[in-house]
């Protein structure tokens, strides 16, 4: 690790100056690390010029590439602490260091969150006999896949996949796990796959 200049240069913004600055314009925390400080605008409206009004927003941004070329936004503040804000900067250094955009990585995982807000347990189901069943060997297993998805699929109605817990899975295996534990175990194994 350097221990360098760029060491003392981290942590230069403390939480006071944060809240009192109203200075305009980026304010390096160090290591990627800046507070935001822009003047504050009502809305438009139908179209007409924005009103500036007294007073700033400030915002968190992380900026990384060469010379900064890439921006992405950490959090308004008040809402996200000058603490945090450096925490969520540390986590996208070790994602850029291991060779991940943290931008593209946010992005990614919005769409995984918006993907998977709806879905429920029928369908995860069935993505999960789609995606399993080129590696059966025995001709029949997908019907009975099928079959045993079927009733826990309909216990969980269109309850959204996010919002069932593990003691509602416990509770439509139960009755099966004393009878035929392998049909148990099929019901719960499309719940943890979405996970």
């Amino acid at each position: 690790m350097y221990t360098g200049e760029w060491v003392s240069n981290l942590h230069r913004l403390t939480a006071l100056w944060v809240t009192k600055c109203r200075k305009e314009g980026l304010h390096a925390d160090g290591a990627c690390l800046y507070l935001k400080v822009a003047p504050k605008y009502a809305p438009k409206p139908n179209g007409e010029k924005p009103r500036k009004l007294t007073g700033v927003t400030k915002s968190w941004v992380f900026r990384y590439g060469q010379r900064g070329k890439h921006v992405m936004g950490l959090g308004r503040y008040p809402d996200v602490s000058l603490k945090r804000a450096r925490e969520k900067a540390a986590q996208c250094r070790m994602l850029r260091d291991s060779g991940v955009d943290p931008l593209s990585h946010k992005r990614d995982a919005k769409r995984r969150a918006i993907a998977t807000r709806d879905k429920t347990f029928g369908l995860c189901a069935t993505e999960f006999i789609d995606r399993e069943k080129e590696g059966w060997t025995n001709s029949k297993s997908e019907h009975q896949w099928r079959r045993s998805l079927k009733n826990a699929a309909d216990a969980f109605g269109t309850t959204p996949i996010k919002d069932i817990t593990a003691e509602d899975v416990i509770e439509v295996i139960a009755p099966i796990w004393t009878k035929t534990p392998v049909t148990a175990d099929k019901v719960h194994r499309p719940y943890l796959s979405s996970q």
